[in-house]
């Protein structure tokens, strides 16, 4: 069966490992499909990326996709503060930035990687997570 968590987590790694420059989100179908852990394992295989659901309560409903989707019932706040917490249980912290990367080749035709404010040659390693 290809529709397993398993299968999930190895397709978010591929992808990290294949595209290490792009924002790639741990999302409620995460946390639906495993409801104590899923988003933060997400994060653990490579998405750096976290989408707060800001709909009005008595509008989700009207938006639930999936069966038992997961924080359906959670203030806008209540999801921040979830969230939050739970991307510092994984020693990881919240970006505070646009949550975009700014991409600049310098004289001699190297990929430059701009990222608060400071440039590197090549690439770079995600720590934070954007909110």
């Amino acid at each position: 069966m290809l529709n397993t968590e398993g299968m999930t987590d190895k397709v978010i790694a591929l992808t990290r490992m294949l595209c290490p420059e792009a924002n790639i989100p741990s999302t409620t179908a995460l946390a639906t499909i495993n409801i104590e852990q899923g988003r933060e394992l997400g994060f653990k295989r490579g998405a750096n990326v976290v989408i707060r659901n800001l709909t009005p309560l008595k509008y989700r409903a009207l938006y639930e996709i999936y069966l038992s989707k997961a924080c359906i019932r959670e203030t806008a706040w209540e999801c921040h503060s979830c969230l939050t917490h739970r991307i510092h249980s994984i020693g990881r912290g919240v970006g505070i930035g646009r949550g975009d990367r700014i991409h600049r080749i310098d004289s001699r035709g190297s990929l430059l990687v701009e990222r608060k404010g400071r440039a590197k040659k090549g690439g770079f390693k995600d720590k934070g997570l954007l909110i």
